[in-house]
């Protein structure tokens, strides 16, 4: 599975982002595919480097 989102054209750079921004929401994308899933960047988490959607909000700390 993992190796399908990576090689998705839209969830693979998603991904990356979601990596690097572990703690805070990236600047927003103007690409259109990535925009759908920057909306909905509090519900989507990499949990054993795969990409979920979860039905709460986790709350990031901003402080550190």
């Amino acid at each position: 599975m993992r190796k399908f989102q990576n090689e998705d054209e839209i969830i693979g750079p998603f991904v990356t982002l979601k990596d690097n921004y572990s703690t805070q929401r990236p600047p927003k994308s103007e690409d259109e595919g990535l925009k759908s899933l920057w909306s909905q960047w509090e519900f989507l988490e990499i949990r054993d480097e795969l990409l979920y959607k979860s039905h709460s909000v986790r709350i990031l700390s901003n402080t550190g």
